[in-house]
């Protein structure tokens, strides 16, 4: 008996679809695959995938906003009606606002809640981090460029909020090892 040729195609189905084949792609990883290694996956962008990360920076929004109405709530309550300085109920409501944000986003955005206490760290450092970068472009726009602080914040506001999907996304809610 002969072998097939090299070139022969796979038949149709009745879609007119070609059937998907059970290897990965050339490319992919696959941990069956003698010599694969998962640090170079091959990337696809399909329209299911947008609409994944779509539906994950809408809920990385809302989240956000709550977060926001968060620290808003408990600084107006703690310098209020408790009496707290400023600045102290300052750093206790957006503490207060990244503990929610981390614990909705967690669960229900990125669907990871293993190794809370290391993603709940490196989503803290993403949150200051967005703090000072975003201090840094306010003084910027209004100081230097002398734009009017409500604009200003209104062009850094999407920027940080883009950075900080991003980098919890990949490093935050990431892979750890």
């Amino acid at each position: 008996m002969s072998e097939p040729p090299d070139d022969v195609t796979m038949p149709a189905t009745p879609g007119g679809m070609p059937p998907v084949p059970d290897e990965p792609v050339r490319g992919e990883y696959s941990p069956e695959q003698p010599g694969a290694t998962e640090s170079k996956p091959h990337v696809t962008f399909t329209f299911a995938r947008f609409i994944r990360l779509a539906k994950q920076m809408t809920k990385y929004g809302i989240f956000g906003g709550m977060g926001a109405a968060t620290d808003f709530g408990v600084y107006t309550v703690l310098v209020t009606y408790a009496g707290l300085m400023p600045v102290a109920a300052n750093v206790l409501s957006i503490l207060a606002g990244i503990a929610l944000s981390f614990t909705l986003n967690s669960r229900f955005t990125f669907g990871r809640t293993d190794h809370a206490w290391a993603r709940g760290m490196r989503f803290l450092t993403v949150g200051l981090l967005g703090l000072g970068l975003s201090t840094a472009m306010l003084a910027g726009l209004t100081q230097g460029l002398q734009l009017s602080p409500v604009i200003a914040k209104l062009i850094t506001l999407p920027l940080i909020a883009l950075f900080q999907f991003v980098v919890n996304k990949f490093w935050s809610f990431g892979t750890l090892g």
